[in-house]
């Protein structure tokens, strides 16, 4: 805690540019660091869409068997089935399947991360098992606790592992191996983040599949409600504080005024090239003790910039670090035109990569652009550090969850989740639960 009274230090030193970035996400986590009027520290953000699971399919397997993009999991079922058993890869070989996901540890927030199904039917375990909703009462709920979405998911699971197109090894695939899965040919469908299509696109055109084409697209709609609600969670990667006994408090402020204007409002391009790293007239700034790597939504900002500017080719009004975007984006789509794809030019392998993410219009984040439009989140009831209880007990949930999961899928009742839920409060879910309600009541 700050040694001012309340956000003086703040609102004496901070600048419009500080301002800007703390309130780039509506100020929530400005908000959740201010408790009675003290502010307790200053958030370093992130981009909470950048962790959005998104689906990620081999077009060109659809386009070959004549199917569409899944839009509702019953379809999802059906495409993954036709990657199973129609070689989707012509071939004329069996070797191929529908769907991997991370049977290791399964809610990773990473590459075949298996909380997708659950956001289709309304389930929400989150981000380690671990994410806090609002529940149909009003009150903080775990986003587990909705045992009817759960099963849902669960049955809709278990049946697409027992007729193999979800991969049969799936416990022992961790999310590495789904990477793997992707970029060699045999898996057609995987979850991750925005990032998803990045390396696998450019191991299946090493793999000799230069026709292959991975875009992206929303969780599938499992209630019948127009489209799936993935969980967004809080956009706050670190805080930064100082102790209540420090003499200068607005130290900081200052520290973080200084490294918002190199990184997110440089003056000129040399500088932010300078600061950042780009070029070999400098290392980055490395030692910058509020380390910003720039605005927290800057993945979007590219999206919105360079996508019109691929699309137009005309990279006027591009700022430095979007021309580093849009250039190899170009270079590749160039010399896939000409038929001369260079896989050992970096350039080449960075625009393929970079192009799943901004400048695909079946890519990521053409697909969070029209959820951001529609706002069509569940946001977290919680947001802010783990209390002492969820340091405690949250490894033991987030094993027994896991667990229950894989179990589940593999065979044992759907209906086994009532028990389990029991165990989950009895183990220390009570406690985190009440603990996160405790935080929001004091919001």
């Amino acid at each position: 805690m700050w040694r001012t009274t309340g956000r003086d230090a703040f609102e004496e030193y901070a600048t419009d540019e500080l301002r800007a970035y703390l309130n780039s996400d509506g100020g929530r986590m400005l908000g959740t660091l201010t408790i009675d009027g003290r502010l307790y520290g200053l958030p370093r953000l992130s981009n909470a869409y950048d962790a959005l699971p998104m689906m990620f399919v081999r077009q060109d397997w659809l386009d070959r068997l004549g199917l569409g993009m899944p839009a509702t999991m019953d379809e999802l079922m059906e495409v993954a089935r036709a990657f199973t058993y129609s070689d989707p890869d012509g071939n004329g070989a069996n070797d191929t399947y529908g769907l991997a996901i991370d049977g290791v540890d399964v809610f990773t927030g990473g590459m075949g991360d298996a909380n997708a199904p659950f956001y289709a039917f309304g389930a929400y375990p989150g981000p380690d098992a671990m994410a806090f909703i609002e529940g149909s009462d009003g009150k903080v709920a775990w986003g587990g606790a909705n045992a009817e979405g759960m099963k849902k998911a669960l049955v809709f699971l278990q049946e697409m592992y027992k007729d193999g197109s979800l991969a049969k090894d799936f416990i022992t695939m961790d999310s590495q191996k789904v990477f793997e899965e992707a970029g060699s040919g045999r898996c057609g469908i995987w979850f991750g983040p925005m990032w998803g299509a990045m390396q696998p696109s450019t191991d299946l055109m090493r793999a000799g599949f230069m026709d292959a084409h991975v875009t992206s697209g929303p969780i599938p709609d499992g209630l019948g409600q127009g489209g799936s609600r993935p969980f967004l969670k809080a956009s706050i990667e670190s805080v930064f504080m100082m102790s209540s006994k420090c003499e200068n408090p607005e130290a900081l402020i200052k520290l973080m005024n200084l490294s918002i204007q190199k990184m997110c409002f440089p003056e000129s391009d040399d500088e932010y090239n300078k600061y950042a790293g780009i070029g070999d007239a400098s290392s980055g700034w490395k030692c910058a003790l509020t380390n910003i790597s720039g605005m927290p939504f800057k993945n979007y900002d590219v999206f919105k910039t360079v996508y019109p500017a691929v699309e137009k080719r005309d990279p006027s009004g591009l700022s430095t670090e979007q021309a580093s975007y849009y250039k190899p984006i170009v270079q590749y789509l160039d010399t896939l035109a000409a038929g001369a794809v260079d896989l050992d030019d970096g350039m080449t392998a960075m625009g393929i990569q970079r192009y799943t993410v901004f400048a695909d219009p079946q890519g990521s984040y053409a697909a969070l652009d029209k959820l951001i439009k529609a706002d069509q989140f569940v946001y977290s009831a919680y947001s802010t550090g783990p209390t002492k209880n969820m340091a405690e007990f949250a490894p033991t949930l987030k094993k027994l969850t896991a667990e229950t999961i894989v179990k589940i899928i593999t065979g044992e009742s759907a209906d086994t989740y009532d028990s389990f839920l029991e165990n989950w409060r009895k183990l220390g879910g009570t406690e985190v639960v009440a603990d996160a309600q405790a935080w929001a009541d004091a919001q």
